[in-house]
């Protein structure tokens, strides 16, 4: 979509889609041209409590996956107050659309997150992401499991922990490159 696009005149070159194209922004159907009920944005939580300038819209809700959209302010982070996060029998991948930012595992690894880092935690895998950069951090996340039944297990900021092959982050453009 593009500033200025007259979406009811929208169409796909050659070919027809059937999985439906999303703004996920907007939470508009551009097939169906409309508004998808449920693709509302609210304030991430912790623990019940909301955390100012980490915006989630929730895209794709089944019973064994789910996608969210993610929008963090400059100086965000998630977990707050805690930490880190951890899905106890949930597995979650994640790509940076736009923005940059950092990663951080209790076994001490860290990683400058940029456009088209992807990733994957294992079950269980505790992290922290942080916006440290002036400008938005938009990202997309999928867990197995559905939205509602996402666990989360918070751990003090000194916890540490090794996690054999709990998490890889790669760069898409650069995978791209060596093929």
């Amino acid at each position: 979509w593009k500033e200025g696009m007259d979406l009811k005149h929208y169409t796909l070159p050659e070919s027809e889609n059937h999985y439906g194209m999303i703004d996920y922004e907007l939470g508009y159907d551009l097939k169906d041209e409309t508004f998808i009920p449920g693709m509302k944005t609210y304030l991430c939580e912790e623990q019940g409590v909301q955390i100012p300038g980490c915006l989630k819209k929730d895209i794709y809700d089944l019973d064994t996956i789910c996608q969210q959209y993610v929008v963090m302010e400059p100086t965000v982070a998630y977990p707050t107050t805690a930490g880190f996060v951890a899905h106890q029998g949930v597995e979650m991948v994640g790509v940076i659309l736009d923005g940059y930012g950092e990663i951080s595992f209790p076994d001490g690894c860290t990683h400058s997150l940029r456009p088209g880092d992807c990733w994957y935690f294992a079950a269980g895998q505790p992290y922290r992401i942080e916006n440290n950069s002036a400008t938005l951090l938009k990202f997309f996340t999928a867990h197995t499991c559905p939205i509602a039944k996402i666990p989360y297990e918070y751990y003090p900021r000194d916890y540490t922990c090794e996690k054999d092959g709990g998490h890889g982050i790669k760069n898409i453009d650069e995978c791209v490159k060596k093929l």
